[in-house]
């Protein structure tokens, strides 16, 4: 079974520029990838920007409230995907984040997201600090 995994860092510590490099290394197996951002996040538009420069367009705009596991589910070449990497992923809600663990455990497609724990006051970021650890046993 793949998994879920978050890759949480302080602004400025590599994050996407960790994220972009894993992605390369897939694409460079000729391994396909999804690349997606919640739409809030609009530094770099439609693309993703590392703070040295590098950038790569992502595949998806996250929308507010947006179902992932319809969008994902309904991915036209859903079968070619081996795995799913979602930057600023602090800003994906409760709700997403469960889509997120539905997707690794019905489609079987490893996730792995980027981003924030806590804001500046040390409060948790509703992507971040989810309740799906406490509701995993829903979808097992």
């Amino acid at each position: 079974m793949k998994k879920l995994y978050f890759r949480y860092g302080a602004m400025n510590c590599g994050k996407t520029t960790h994220l972009l490099q894993s992605a390369h290394n897939y694409e460079r197996e000729n391994m396909k990838v999804l690349i997606m951002k919640p739409i809030v996040d609009t530094k770099g538009d439609k693309k993703i920007v590392s703070r040295i420069g590098i950038e790569k367009t992502v595949n998806h705009l996250i929308k507010e409230d947006e179902n992932l596991y319809k969008y994902i589910s309904n991915y036209k070449n859903i079968n070619n995907i081996k795995c799913i990497f979602i930057d600023e992923s602090q800003f994906l809600t409760r709700n997403q984040v469960d889509k997120l663990m539905q997707i690794v455990i019905d489609l079987d497609i490893p996730v792995i997201c980027y981003g924030i724990r806590l804001d500046f006051q040390g409060n948790g970021f509703e992507g971040s600090t989810s309740s799906y650890y406490r509701r995993i046993k829903n979808y097992l």
